[in-house]
């Protein structure tokens, strides 16, 4: 969504992306948010249910409460609750909301990341080993570099390779102004 609002507005795409295939893809990441709200519920849940004492550490002591709450929290908001903006028409019909959504769950998704890695790898089961995590220059300079190199693979993409194809937009084209006898 975020690379399709951007493109469209770019490329004067307003004709052949309208607002209906935006729509569309709004309905499809309400889906997908009610998928991952209820994922992450279950998964909550079966650490609470199977009553190992690792997996309620895990979850209730180092994520929802613990030292990575703001992540665990963020990732809960940002993937599950915001999308559900997009159930209000005029929200799914506006380009600006419709970027600054699609940024807010890529964000949901960078601390759904992090919530994996980060907190699997600082707490294991030897508590010698504990130690809570920050990032170094060169964590950030390997983040910032794959965000470079995506930038370069979509530059080049969107450079090299049609960006919409000719069948679908026969209909809407007009091809010259010849006149119709």
């Amino acid at each position: 969504m975020t690379l399709m609002v951007i493109i469209r507005r770019t490329y004067k795409l307003t004709d052949y992306i309208t607002d209906n295939h935006m729509d569309a893809i709004a309905r499809i990441l309400i889906f997908i948010s009610l998928i991952m709200g209820i994922a992450y519920t279950t998964e909550i849940f079966i650490a609470w249910y199977s009553g190992n004492g690792y997996e309620m550490f895990t979850f209730f002591r180092n994520r929802i409460t613990g030292d990575y709450n703001i992540q665990f929290w963020g990732m809960i908001i940002c993937n599950a609750i915001i999308p559900q903006l997009f159930w209000f028409k005029k929200i799914r019909r506006n380009w600006v909301s419709l970027l600054l959504i699609s940024l807010i769950i890529n964000l949901g998704m960078w601390f759904e990341r992090f919530n994996i890695v980060i907190t699997s790898l600082s707490k294991d089961y030897l508590p010698s080993n504990w130690v809570s995590y920050s990032p170094t220059f060169i964590d950030i300079g390997v983040y910032v570099g794959t965000l470079g190199v995506f930038t370069a693979g979509i530059l080049l993409f969107v450079r090299y390779i049609t960006l919409i194809a000719i069948s679908e937009i026969k209909s809407v084209a007009q091809f010259g102004n010849k006149k119709e006898d």
